[in-house]
């Protein structure tokens, strides 16, 4: 079966539910007014963070269930038996999570303009908009590892690590602009706060959240970054291809050593 055909059906498996628009509608809706009744004086600043910050790193337990799910509800079994190659199904998963990701991001535009047309597009705005989708591919790809890592009878376990990788991942953000502030961004908590892609993006395209400080050079973010993305989907593809059965996991030790040191 194509990649093609795998996509479509998946795509529209995935719009079937009873609830998928109505659920796409209710969280666009929440967004835009949680934003503007909370930061009525900073609208960009917590528009900007809500939108274009906090529901794109929201893809890592999106993707991450997306990708788990058909195991728990015993699907996956027709995916390891039936005449369909495991990498054409495991493309055709992460596909429909980009499109999905890239649906979110349009339905961003109409606001964009509103607040373009009146107010104009300042530079922080021109850099949320080039953050975020790069903030959704690499929750896409931190998502998809951890979802093919924790697949098993339920979600819970995906679910509960991606929304740990977060939570991480979203407070690294103002603490590693505090530690900048302070003159501590080169001490080891410093150091491990660029484990976030955010931060990476962040300190990569120039700007800042809160305070004045810039990286001089982004060279090393920049190839710190897409190593992390390129791992990340590298990974988690040779664990799904190599590395999974039908019930449970066929990794060998050597395999086995291999997941744990990537």
């Amino acid at each position: 079966m194509e990649i093609g055909t795998l996509y479509v059906e998946e795509l529209r498996a995935t719009m079937r539910g009873r609830f998928a628009l109505v659920g796409a509608g209710v969280i666009l809706l929440a967004v835009g007014c949680v934003a503007t009744v909370g930061t009525q004086d900073t609208w960009l600043d917590g528009y900007g963070i809500i939108a274009y910050f906090l529901v794109p790193l929201a893809f890592i337990p999106l993707a991450a269930v997306f990708v788990a799910s058909p195991r728990a509800n015993r699907f996956v079994e027709s995916i390891f038996t039936a005449p369909v190659e495991r990498r054409d199904w495991l493309t055709a998963k992460i596909l429909v999570i980009v499109t999905i990701a890239a649906a979110y991001y349009l339905a961003l535009v109409p606001m964009v303009l509103v607040y373009a047309h009146h107010v104009g597009v300042p530079l922080l705005l021109q850099k949320l908009l080039i953050w975020a989708p790069c903030l959704l591919v690499a929750s896409i790809a931190m998502g998809t590892l951890i979802g093919v890592l924790f697949i098993g009878e339920s979600i819970a376990a995906p679910a509960a690590t991606g929304m740990g990788v977060l939570l991480a991942y979203a407070g690294f953000v103002p603490l590693q602009e505090l530690l900048v502030a302070q003159g501590n961004g080169a001490t080891r908590t410093g150091h491990l706060t660029l484990a976030s892609p955010a931060v990476l993006l962040k300190n990569a395209f120039g700007f800042t959240m809160a305070v004045g400080s810039i990286p001089a050079t982004t060279t090393r973010t920049w190839i710190s970054l897409v190593a992390m993305i390129g791992i990340a989907f590298a990974l988690a593809v040779w664990t799904f291809l190599r590395a999974q059965g039908v019930e449970t996991w066929e990794a060998s030790r050597s395999q086995r050593w291999i997941i744990a040191l990537g």
